[in-house]
């Protein structure tokens, strides 16, 4: 990951002095059009703006030099030097490390896991244990906010089923060496933060839509998994969990029905 992360910033850097290049090279190209080009397509935005400054100064000089011949160079020249460490200072920055727990164990996985195979599982074990953590707290949601007793009733059975997959999985995560999240994705909690401010008469509709949702996708990945691993442990379990969430995906769909 490392690797990468210099590789991508050394070409972001040198992308930049290739714009100058082509600039000197291409007098008739639209100015305009290069400034567009070099915010679009630099690997960092605020790379793209940095070039954008450069060459909106650059041409702010030239016009007073026009008006004051006298000016000394000397300004130029700083100008030149300030932008191009404070470039240089931004392309060799380290990437923004992200506080999303999902992505944290999956590159952590991907340092520690060489062979592809075990990557994919990590992977699996990973999304699932997230997928698990979002509809727990939906669950829970649904308990507090449905004046449904039926949702309340059905909430309460898929926060104790998902809380008894997530410690099953963690447990093979343990045995195995697997790093997982310690809560849902930074986009699930934020589609349960808009579904919590929705209006009662709104509120089981659009939450029997997102477990419906939620346990379709949860599905395919097992499914997907299970004809992929080569590890016998994650087929076992695979298997054996897969009819529970079937039967949840039903008794969702009715409530989805009824809902709606």
């Amino acid at each position: 990951m490392a690797i990468q992360q210099y590789v991508q910033h050394t070409m972001s850097f040198t992308s930049f002095f290739l714009m100058r290049t082509f600039t000197f090279l291409s007098r008739s190209f639209h100015r305009r059009g290069l400034l567009l080009w070099s915010y679009m397509h630099t690997n960092n935005r605020f790379q793209g703006l940095i070039a954008l400054v450069w060459f909106f100064l650059k041409d702010q000089y030239k016009k007073s030099i026009k008006t004051k011949p006298k000016n000394n160079m000397k300004s130029l020249i700083t100008l030149k030097a300030l932008l191009i460490v404070g470039l240089f200072t931004i392309a060799c920055e380290p990437a923004k490390k992200t506080d999303d727990s999902v992505e944290i164990a999956k590159e952590t996985n991907d340092d520690n896991f060489d062979d592809r195979d075990r990557e994919k599982d990590a992977d699996f074990v990973v999304n699932t244990i997230a997928s698990n953590y979002a509809e727990i707290e939906l669950a829970k949601l649904a308990q507090s906010r449905s004046a449904d007793a039926e949702i309340k009733s059905m909430a309460k059975k898929l926060e104790e089923d998902h809380t008894a997959i997530v410690r099953e999985l963690k447990a093979y995560a343990d045995r195995n060496g697997i790093q997982v999240p310690v809560a849902e994705s930074d986009d699930h909690r934020d589609k349960r933060n808009k579904l919590a401010e929705k209006d009662a008469d709104d509120f089981d509709e659009e939450l029997c839509e997102m477990l419906v949702d939620h346990h379709e996708k949860s599905i395919d990945n097992f499914e997907d998994r299970l004809d992929k691993t080569e590890d016998s442990e994650l087929k076992s379990w695979i298997s054996n969990t897969l009819p529970k969430l079937k039967s949840h995906l039903n008794t969702l769909k009715a409530h989805e029905e009824r809902t709606s």
